[in-house]
């Protein structure tokens, strides 16, 4: 028998999501234009760039890992994580009228996308992190200290999947900030599969997908496109109200998106994992990322 899971999740009030971020894609590649405070320190950072990624080889072990598990009872691998250690004393600091800029450009070849995880994240009041491509087709952001982490918890910060295989990492904060902020990126993820593809996981175009019927336009607002604790793997859900209208907040996902070690229950360290994934959907063309704490599991 399958088994689904259903959140119940904390932090969440209509219409609003509480820490959303967004992120915003630019076909044109005017991202710089329309966000006049993104600046790329040319010629004068050192950029970060990851070792080379068989992509081949992981596709051939994904193909033997479905084959080994129903398809549908394993997550869906799409990148793959490179362990660092990146604070503010890499990158570059540049200062300007009353703010100093901190840039640091992270590069993995051939990535279709690259996302972070931040192990550390405290930004002072009214700094602002962005996180864009030097094309400026996307720009995520802005974060701000609404989003900041209590590491000592094992609260992690995940970004979205921002396309290219070349990001910057932008920190605004004023020059009279009374407290510094600090920060530190633990993993940086290359995406060896196009998630921003229609025909990222073999399917033809519009078999199945909710997009290709607008009759369902309103029901696929309740899509969830769900990023797991280790960055590289994903699951979908969706928003549920209940019988009594009354916008309690759930999300229905699969049970094997949260037991990962398979053994049909949820150890502590699950839960946890859970508790630090990204949530994303659409709002008004923009895609949005909340983050949730899971304040009651149940399973069917």
């Amino acid at each position: 028998m399958k088994r689904f899971l259903l959140l119940l999740l904390g932090y969440v009030v209509s219409p609003f999501i509480y820490a959303q971020v967004s992120s915003v894609i630019f076909e044109n590649g005017d991202a710089l234009i329309n966000y006049p405070q993104l600046t790329i320190l040319e010629n004068r950072g050192v950029v970060k760039q990851m070792p080379p990624v068989d992509a081949q080889k992981l596709l051939a072990e994904d193909k033997q890992r479905y084959e080994n598990h129903e398809k549908s009872q394993v997550p869906f691998r799409f990148g793959y994580g490179f362990d660092v250690n990146y604070t503010l004393e890499e990158g570059i600091w540049d200062y300007r009228d009353d703010i100093k800029i901190w840039n640091l450009r992270i590069s993995s070849p051939g990535a279709y996308s690259i996302n972070l995880i931040f192990e550390q994240m405290h930004l002072s009041k009214d700094a602002i992190l962005y996180i864009f491509n030097p094309n400026g087709t996307m720009v995520y952001g802005p974060v701000t200290a609404a989003q900041n982490i209590d590491h000592e918890n094992n609260e992690l910060f995940l970004t979205d999947l921002v396309a290219g295989d070349e990001i910057v990492v932008q920190l605004n904060e004023p020059l009279d900030a009374k407290e510094q902020s600090y920060l530190k990126i633990s993993r940086v993820v290359h995406a060896y599969v196009d998630i921003f593809s229609s025909q990222s996981r073999g399917a033809a175009p519009c078999q199945k997908d909710v997009a290709c019927f607008s009759n369902y336009s309103n029901e696929s607002d309740a899509i969830v496109f769900i990023l797991l604790s280790n960055g590289y793997e994903q699951c979908s859900g969706c928003l549920l109200n209940n019988t009594a209208q009354d916008f309690r907040p759930f999300l229905l996902t699969a049970f094997h998106c949260i037991d990962t070690n398979k053994d049909g229950s949820l150890s502590s360290s699950e839960i946890t994992n859970a508790q630090n994934a990204l949530f994303k959907y659409y709002l008004h063309g923009e895609v949005q990322m909340f983050f949730i704490i899971p304040i009651q599991l149940t399973t069917s």
